[in-house]
């Protein structure tokens, strides 16, 4: 695991997902995730990544959620883009599971 700047781990992020010819839309959607926890991490006063404050963001997230201040796909969007660099920051890379679920692929 690295100690990267926050904007730097979601630039290698997009890196690792490009292969996946996600929608101009999806990588919007993503943007829109990263840019919402990058304001977050500025308000608690961290510019370097740190998994525990990306993972309260979420649970706030959540909260929201149940509490109806956000959308379910507004939840799902955050958790997914917070969990995809976590992965990245992990292992230097991002894994999803094919249609088929018979193997993962990895993207480096």
């Amino acid at each position: 695991m690295q100690k990267l700047l926050l904007s730097e781990l979601i630039n290698q992020t997009k890196d690792k997902i490009q292969p996946l010819n996600h929608s101009k839309s999806t990588l919007y959607q993503y943007d829109l995730a990263w840019k919402e926890l990058s304001a977050y991490f500025r308000e608690n006063g961290h510019v370097l990544f740190a998994e525990p404050l990306a993972q309260q963001f979420v649970s706030l997230s959540k909260d929201a959620l149940d509490n109806g201040r956000i959308k379910l796909w507004r939840y799902k969007l955050r958790r997914l883009a917070v969990l995809m660099l976590i992965e990245v920051n992990q292992k230097g890379l991002y894994m999803v599971l094919p249609q088929k679920r018979s193997q993962w692929v990895a993207f480096r």
